[in-house]
């Protein structure tokens, strides 16, 4: 081990996770799960790599270790939503790190509470909800990116704005639906933007590295993958404002510092674009300060957070 790592990343932690493809395919389409192997890997602790047929077993005998981490893939790692789960190991504590696209509610995650030592949220605000109840084996971390995959490269700027991601129908009260942001964004700027799905990992560092701005339409008030990906990439990220989530206090990042945002209409998020496609020096000085910011968002830095909480819980 490093022996620059402090004493506390000591350790030894078994990571299991939904093996639905090869961790060397899904690392490089920038899927978030295989980012935590090398990422815990980086800051100290022994890492076993283990899949969830080795778990949901009644002859579970696992490793020795300090924390048994699970990374559920999708919700039917749970044998299709029953959360029957399996005998606890008989060495080490039990901890379950739930990201973006699960979307478990609070009923789930309280269940979830009686069993596990430990739960990871990137949810900010479904975090608050657990912590209201009175549960305190629950830690917010923010979402990850891997440095590696989302960077600044040489590439001509020829896309005024660009989205990457699911463009459904999501509707919530009072607000524009992501379908809507995506259809008006292709509408008016056409072959000047890019509206895609299948985009990952190089592929989508690529994209927005040729794009003047990035934009984010965060569908459960929630700041997914999306935002450190895009300040990894050293573009400027407009989003849609927050009504749950002030992000000077949860990410420390500042609106028209580290990113720029729109009050959520169509007519506003049009004249932020207009605006900042006209201002290039105010859209690179955002761009540069986000990009700054960045390395605090990494998997390493994520790891480092959670291997601290739970050296704290074992000691």
């Amino acid at each position: 081990m490093d022996p620059t790592v402090p004493e506390a990343h000591s350790g030894k932690i078994a990571i299991y996770w939904e093996e639905t493809r090869s961790i060397g395919e899904l690392t490089q389409q920038g899927f978030y799960s295989p980012g935590w192997f090398p990422a815990f890997e980086s800051i100290g602790p022994q890492v076993i790599r283990k899949t969830p047929d080795e778990f949901f077993t009644e002859e579970f005998t696992p490793n020795v270790a300090d924390w048994h981490l699970l990374l559920p893939g999708t919700p039917k790692f749970f044998e299709g939503g029953d959360f029957r789960l399996f005998q606890p190991p008989q060495e080490g504590r039990l901890a379950l790190l739930l990201e973006e696209d699960l979307h478990f509610n609070l009923h789930h995650l309280l269940i979830f509470s009686q069993i596990y030592d430990l739960i990871i949220l990137h949810d900010w605000v479904l975090y608050q909800a657990c912590l209201a109840t009175g549960a305190r084996n629950f830690l917010w971390v923010p979402s990850a990116y891997s440095p590696d995959i989302f960077h600044p490269i040489a590439e001509e700027q020829d896309l005024d704005v660009c989205f990457l991601g699911d463009q459904g129908k999501y509707y919530h009260k009072g607000r524009i639906s992501r379908f809507d942001y995506a259809w008006h964004l292709d509408h008016y700027y056409g072959k000047r933007g890019l509206i895609g799905l299948n985009y990952y990992g190089p592929q989508a560092n690529e994209r927005y590295n040729k794009s003047h701005i990035v934009m984010d339409f965060p569908t459960y008030e929630n700041v997914g993958p999306r935002v450190p990906q895009v300040l990894g990439s050293g573009r400027m990220l407009l989003m849609n404002q927050l009504k749950s989530i002030d992000m000077a206090q949860t990410h420390q990042l500042i609106d028209g510092v580290h990113f720029a945002s729109f009050a959520g209409t169509i007519e506003d998020m049009r004249t932020k674009i207009d605006w900042y496609l006209a201002h290039e020096d105010e859209r690179n000085r955002i761009a540069q300060a986000g990009h700054q910011q960045a390395p605090r968002f990494t998997y390493a830095a994520a790891a480092t957070k959670i291997w601290e909480r739970m050296s704290h819980d074992r000691s």
